[in-house]
């Protein structure tokens, strides 16, 4: 059941109750429901908006099929021209939606097919990510002033895939690429305004995104946190080799992502508590794996640290998702800060390290489990209990596997392993349902 459906249902369940009037509940759903990413995309708008991208396309096609017919000034003429027209009946009939929509998006692209005729008209060449940004820099203020949030949601797009492009590789102005390993004695770092123009290139995104609210703040975030941890995995200044900083990063990421994701979104959105359990269980194979120690850049080890430090005082002092449970809170502040504190085991890269951290590992994420259960009981929420169930199953399959791996080399290990996942489902699910039943009807 969606998040909407299911608020629906409560609210008309508030309603049979006495609680909330009927025209109250109507008015509270109508709000919460306005308020999400596609409010508004109505099948008109959405009709409209390929109508400009075919138009956009159509323009391409028709300026190459008579690309040799067309004398330069005329061909830098006629893209001002249709530029201007397009732009005007976006502004004029802004409130035609099918008029404004597909003028709008045509507006949008008109700058790279502007870009691509300028290019072809001088023979120029070279940068890949150029273009990319001067489109970006010159939809900037359309997407920031423009009525509707379509241009904006298209820009932010667009300016997060030019810095994921441009800074991970080589040849443009964005690359912070060291031009090999940093373990290599002559690496080549990139120069100072690169750091300056991808940081504007960040800040341009994110702020856009955050100010016209045309993207989730849980996926701008988890954006951000995706690129600064990519820095310390590619080849840039800030490269990391060991295991242990790089485990820190990652699981301090993860908890800073859940913490800072808006308490409105972080209850039903499952991507930053993915990223968490997906950090956590890596860490569980550290039994069979050795830490790798190697020679780490400063700056990324001062980053790891950084983002460490971050993790643990906003677990502490941050936001706790609305919760109102003492205890609930308590468990949720620890489930953030365990896996960052059990990564500080991986800087002595001894076996007893590592198992170490594997031990803590499965012990953090069963308890994760139990205590979803355990406040998915409380709070008679079937969807909370079963993703505690998950967790903890997650990790049984795995230590099974661990354990009896050795037996899937005959036809009865497969028929014994098969009954004995029948089961342990059967059990679970028996053991879920009870819980289910037990905690009262599900929300």
């Amino acid at each position: 059941m969606s998040y909407y459906n299911k608020l629906r249902k409560d609210l008309d369940g508030a309603a049979a109750d006495g609680l909330i009037t009927q025209e109250q509940a109507g008015k509270v759903w109508e709000r919460a429901y306005a308020a999400r990413l596609t409010a508004g995309w109505k099948a008109s708008y959405i009709i409209a908006a390929f109508a400009g991208l075919f138009m956009a396309i159509g323009v391409g096609l028709i300026v190459a099929h008579n690309w040799d017919k067309l004398g330069v000034m005329a061909k830098i003429g006629a893209f001002l021209l249709l530029f201007a027209a397009a732009g005007l009946a976006a502004l004029q009939f802004e409130e035609r939606t099918a008029v404004a929509v597909p003028a709008e998006v045509l507006w949008f692209f008109m700058p790279a097919i502007g870009i691509g005729l300028y290019a072809q008209i001088f023979q120029l060449s070279g940068d890949p990510v150029k273009p990319y940004l001067v489109w970006g820099a010159l939809v900037l203020p359309q997407a920031l002033l423009s009525r509707r949030k379509l241009t904006a949601t298209l820009t932010v797009i667009l300016l997060f895939a030019c810095l994921f492009m441009g800074t991970f590789q080589a040849g443009n102005l964005l690359s912070l690429s060291a031009g090999s390993s940093y373990n290599n004695p002559n690496p080549v770092p990139p120069p100072w305004w690169h750091w300056a123009l991808a940081l504007a290139v960040l800040g341009a995104a994110a702020g856009a995104a955050f100010y016209r609210r045309c993207h989730s703040p849980m996926r701008v975030l988890g954006a951000v946190l995706a690129w600064v941890v990519l820095l310390l995995f590619a080849r840039t200044p800030l490269q990391l080799s060991s295991t242990a900083p790089l485990t820190l990063a990652v699981s301090a990421a993860a908890a800073l992502w859940i913490i800072w994701t808006p308490a409105g979104e972080r209850l039903e959105s499952r991507l930053p508590h993915l990223a968490w359990l997906l950090a956590v269980y890596s860490m569980t194979f550290f039994w069979h794996t050795l830490p790798k120690s190697s020679m780490d850049s400063p700056g990324g080890l001062a980053l790891a640290w950084v983002l460490a430090a971050a993790a643990v005082l906003s677990a502490v002092f941050g936001p706790a998702a609305g919760l109102t449970d003492g205890r609930w809170k308590t468990a949720f502040r620890a489930a953030l800060i365990a896996p960052v504190a059990a990564s500080l085991l991986l800087f002595n890269p001894t076996e007893t390290g590592a198992r170490s951290v594997a031990l803590a590992a499965n012990f953090i994420i069963i308890a994760a489990g139990l205590g979803l259960i355990w406040n998915g009981a409380r709070e008679n929420l079937e969807k909370r209990i079963n993703t505690g169930v998950f967790f903890i199953a997650l990790i049984v399959l795995t230590r099974f596997f661990d354990l009896f791996g050795g037996m899937l080399s005959s036809g009865l290990g497969f028929i014994g392993t098969g009954l004995a996942f029948a089961g342990l489902a059967w059990g679970i699910n028996r053991g879920r349902k009870a819980i289910i039943q037990a905690a009262g009807e599900p929300k």
